[in-house]
């Protein structure tokens, strides 16, 4: 039954979207533009909304919904020729829906439970800012979550859980991201299998190290060996070129010794998280909404400079005011920025601001009037949420890169010479050709050598100490820059009459995706005993005891839910309740401590939670029932972590919290207490 649930909703999901495409008509003569601008119009007209006042659950709406899909489609559903034109969105989805469906655990792996929080902040329809599932009595408005909440919105329709939401949310901005690629490279090149190439290499691949994978790192063919390739595709410089397996490696990369590593003075850890790692990973992270704003900018951008040369007056007219729709939403994927992925704001404001440079260097208009509309739209949609979130984010000083913190030269180049590759092609086609083409992408070239210069000179201070100083800035900006060069660059080259230059552009493309050998190896080695099952709560329900406490909560009214606190992050403390769909007393302190500004008190009540769970607390009870907390769990984890502490908070909680016996195994009683 849960496959036949799957597949209908799954399906039920892709009317939708593809009815989405299809709102446009033919004068915007791109489906997979049209879906990505209302997908990303419709999320952000809703989030002003809510901010306003909260629209509840949304299951009562679905049915409207799929019968306005429905109509929608009433020519297209049973055309298979425009099925076929689906792919380049359909393939990319069941690419991300393979590895979810395969591993669809929402676990302590990485940021999962802080996407999962991310998105159940978002679940019950509250005004916005949403209370905060980590923090009780505080609002959820010091981080960028408009992707999360867009796939709350998934989650509220279909009446799924915030489990479910995540893992559908995932693919679906994995399918944005391939048909975008697809709608720019279409702009310019006409060869299916190329376009093809380009959005595999954009969505599926690694970076400039994916080919040298398999030399550097040598392994038995085991999942292990995979894993290890997978993480240093993204982790190589300052992590895993100090692991490199053989002898030339460690030379030409300056590998030191394990003890340098955590030193002051020791290797900078400078990461690249491409979208084939996010892919591998699972995490619904702000880096993949920055992606869907930069392919939504890019895929706007060659439809504005390639156009639809009008035949009537009447077409004309329609493609200027295709045309400036197009600009309004360039312009707002700007401020849109700001609450999808801060770290890329600039990045983005540059991209634009590049594109009308462009435009003023070969005498056309610039329309700084529509795109300064655009942002000014995007800014009055986002200023409910930037009234709140500027004055509780974290303000973060631009300081120059010190010497000790730039990027080794060797590993710099074994990361980006697929990008430099491209930009050297596309200046030395500028000086033999003068196309659009070649002097555009001469243009991008200049733009990407320049955004690379600014990212060894100057650095966000987010307080990472010694080798962490440029840590997010690196991994935020790196992670962005890298994908849209390749697929632009890449595009234009291929675009170019010679053959020459498709080919010599096709060098980088098949390079680094090579990364998909890593990938292909662990699917086929890694166990999935929890395939298929989407809510992502298996890793829970596979242990009976915990299966047990977990449903209790599901079905239980409403309240504050108490687990215990291993360390500071990556660890299990609140699964039970986001799973459950209830507020958690503790998520994982350390980050919410950090977005927050490092109050005293988030530290000191971890600490607290830590004396409960040791027994060692005599007025728990006292403690427990000021915060208003309602349930208190002893699952598997608890016993695991200090198995004697139970008999004493059994007497410390008698007198106010009731304790319900709800599994045992092993002559261990497992359950909850819950409040008098």
């Amino acid at each position: 039954m849960s496959l036949i649930f799957t597949v209908l909703t799954v399906l039920l999901l892709l009317v939708h979207l593809a009815a989405l495409g299809q709102l446009g008509g033919a004068r915007w003569s791109d489906r997979h533009l049209v879906r990505g601008a209302l997908v990303f119009t419709v999320v952000l007209c809703c989030f002003f909304v809510e901010h306003l006042f909260g629209l509840g659950s949304l299951r009562w709406l679905w049915p409207f919904t799929l019968a306005g899909s429905l109509f929608v489609l009433r020519r297209q559903i049973a055309d298979t020729a425009f099925w076929r034109d689906e792919l380049p969105f359909l393939l990319p989805f069941a690419w991300a829906f393979a590895w979810r469906f395969l591993y669809p655990n929402i676990d302590v792996t990485a940021e999962h439970l802080t996407d999962l929080y991310f998105v159940r902040n978002y679940m019950d329809g509250a005004t916005l800012p949403p209370p905060d599932q980590w923090l009780p009595g505080y609002r959820f408005d010091v981080y960028y979550a408009l992707m999360h909440y867009a796939a709350a919105l998934i989650g509220r329709l279909f009446h799924l859980s915030a489990g479910w939401s995540m893992n559908l949310g995932f693919c679906v901005l994995i399918g944005l991201l391939g048909s975008l690629v697809w709608s720019m490279a279409s702009r310019w090149v006409a060869s299916t299998g190329w376009r093809a190439l380009i959005v595999a290499a954009t969505v599926a691949g690694g970076n400039g190290l994916a080919p040298l994978l398999p030399l550097l790192f040598k392994g038995p063919l085991e999942v292990g060996t995979a894993i290890t390739r997978l993480w240093a595709n993204t982790r190589f410089t300052g992590v895993f070129d100090q692991s490199i397996s053989v002898e030339w490696g460690r030379r030409l990369f300056g590998s030191v010794s394990p003890d340098l590593l955590q030193q002051p003075w020791g290797p900078r850890d400078l990461p690249l998280e491409n979208i084939g790692y996010f892919i591998y990973l699972g995490d619904y992270h702000p880096p993949l909404a920055g992606f869907l704003l930069l392919f939504l900018a890019l895929a706007i951008i060659a439809r504005l400079e390639t156009g639809t040369p009008p035949r009537t007056r009447e077409d004309a007219h329609c493609e200027d005011s295709a045309c400036g729709k197009l600009l309004l939403l360039l312009g707002a994927t700007v401020p849109a920025a700001i609450a999808t992925n801060s770290w890329v704001f600039p990045l983005q404001a540059l991209l634009v601001l590049g594109w009308a440079g462009w435009r003023l260097t070969q005498g056309k208009s610039a329309s700084f009037g529509w795109l300064i509309g655009g942002g000014l739209i995007g800014l009055a949609l986002l200023y409910p949420f930037l009234s709140r979130f500027s004055l509780n984010s974290l303000a973060l000083a631009i300081r120059p890169v010190p010497g000790i913190d730039h990027t080794p030269l060797v590993q710099w180049l074994a990361i980006w010479w697929p990008i430099l590759w491209l930009m050297v092609l596309c200046w030395i086609r500028r000086f033999g050709e003068d196309s659009p083409s070649a002097r555009f992408g001469a243009w991008v070239a200049l733009g990407v050598m320049l955004m690379l210069v600014i990212s060894e000179t100057i650095y966000a201070d987010d307080n990472g100490a010694d080798r962490y100083n440029r840590f997010n800035t690196v991994l935020k900006w790196w992670s962005w820059l890298f994908p849209g060069a390749l697929a632009l660059l890449s595009t234009l080259l291929i675009a170019a009459p010679r053959r020459a230059w498709r080919w010599l552009a096709a060098v980088p493309l098949v390079a680094v995706l090579c990364y998909l050998l890593p990938q292909l190896h662990y699917l086929a080695q890694q166990p999935r005993p929890h395939a298929g099952k989407l809510a992502g709560d298996a890793w829970l329900t596979s242990d009976p005891a915990n299966r047990r406490v977990l449903e209790y909560l599901r079905v239980a009214p409403k309240g504050l839910v108490l687990e215990g606190i291993d360390g500071g992050a990556y660890m299990p403390t609140s699964a039970f309740a986001l799973h459950a769909g209830q507020p958690a007393v503790n998520g994982w302190p350390s980050h919410v401590a950090q977005w927050h500004g490092e109050p005293m008190h988030i530290l000191r009540d971890a600490d607290t939670v830590r004396q409960i769970y040791q027994g060692a607390m005599p007025n728990a009870a006292e403690w427990l029932t000021a915060r208003n907390v309602r349930y208190v769990v002893w699952s598997r984890f608890e016993q695991n972590r200090n198995p004697a502490a139970f008999g004493q908070l059994q007497q410390q909680l008698a007198p106010s919290y009731l304790w319900r016996p709800l599994g045992d195994a092993d002559g261990v009683v497992y359950g909850v207490w819950e409040r008098r």
